[in-house]
């Protein structure tokens, strides 16, 4: 029990509070003067270091006079204590508003966050810049089947459907592939619940209605896809 309570005694000795702060940044600090557990400035938050790498505060590549960093959608403009918002679109920013590393919107492009990732992706409000951009491909109950819905939001006819299955009135091949081996090209036409029902060759108008018969006429060859039908029209 002795040696319990010496133990506790010494090891308290050694988290003391560092004595006199770096008053530009602290209010408290901790191991060292620059070491900050309160900070002074508006939005500024002390970051989580360790006391084996406190005399190196690095953050984004960029070196710190103290731990205290801007929190997210501010940044630190070397000039005032206190940190400066970001613009609204920017949820995390360096040195200036408008330098944005992460955007507020998911699926926008930083540093300006006023696009889109790829013409994929449309914003829910395109006046917005806030907004997130949601992809145009929504999946159906049924898989293999993909829609493609236009901008800015998505309507009850979708802008382009693309299936291994028949799509409501679609009765055509859903794709056109091509045999690597004499780039042949054939059209397979499935059903409504994506079962094979024929494969047609373009060149000699010849049809194959059973799935063996199909795979014959691939042989040992490769197949590529040349094109998946558009059953947008049908939906």
């Amino acid at each position: 029990m002795v040696f319990l309570s010496l133990f506790y005694v010494k090891f308290k000795t050694h988290t003391h509070t560092f004595p006199v702060c770096n008053t530009t940044y602290c209010y408290t600090c901790e191991y060292l003067p620059n070491i900050c557990k309160k900070c002074k400035g508006a939005h500024r938050i002390p970051s989580n270091l360790s006391f084996w790498n406190a005399t190196r505060l690095i953050k984004d590549g960029i070196t710190y006079n103290s731990n205290c960093i801007c929190e997210d959608g501010y940044f630190d403009d070397g000039v005032n204590l206190d940190c400066q918002p970001c613009v609204s679109n920017c949820a995390v920013c360096l040195f200036n508003a408008t330098n944005c590393l992460k955007c507020r919107g998911t699926n926008r492009v930083a540093p300006n966050c006023t696009s889109c990732t790829n013409e994929l992706y449309y914003p829910v409000s395109p006046s917005n810049s806030t907004s997130d951009c949601l992809c145009r491909f929504k999946g159906s109950k049924r898989r293999g089947t993909i829609s493609i819905f236009q901008s800015p939001q998505p309507t009850a006819t979708p802008y382009a459907v693309y299936s291994v299955r028949n799509v409501a009135a679609f009765r055509g091949p859903q794709v056109r592939v091509s045999r690597k081996s004499d780039q042949q090209q054939a059209d397979i036409f499935n059903d409504f619940y994506g079962r094979f029902l024929r494969l047609k060759v373009l060149s000699t108008e010849i049809q194959y209605s059973s799935l063996s018969a199909a795979i014959q006429w691939l042989g040992e060859s490769e197949a590529y896809l040349e094109t998946w039908y558009d059953q947008g029209q049908f939906a």
